[in-house]
């Protein structure tokens, strides 16, 4: 399936390839099916992909990420602290030239 510019999308998501059982109170009920609807706004090239990536922007991608992590602790929001937490340390560990700073920035990330 593709979309053009300006598409939009009914896409419905089961249960049990969502949030199943748990939920995600107190926002999304247990047994929840999701149903979004998305429209296709803008192309653009590919982010590469951390292997793609060289040194320099390896970093400045992780402290980025740890940088917005810690905007959405500071307002509570734990969940997507906690996953743009995990991206940075991802990044920090896909640097190939390990140093004194990138230590640093990995145990800041932590």
């Amino acid at each position: 399936m593709s979309m053009n510019l300006g598409e939009k999308a009914v896409l419905t998501i089961a249960s049990k390839y969502a949030y199943g059982a748990m939920g995600s109170p107190p926002t999304i009920p247990a047994d929840a099916t999701l149903i979004f609807t998305v429209e296709l706004i803008q192309v653009s090239d590919r982010r590469p992909t951390r292997w793609m990536m060289s040194d320099p922007e390896l970093i400045a991608a992780a402290i980025r990420l740890k940088d917005d992590g810690n905007i959405k602790f500071k307002s509570q929001l734990y969940k997507q602290a906690e996953g743009h937490y995990r991206d940075a340390i991802a990044h920090a560990e896909t640097v190939k030239n390990d140093n004194d700073e990138l230590k640093k920035l990995k145990i800041a990330i932590l």
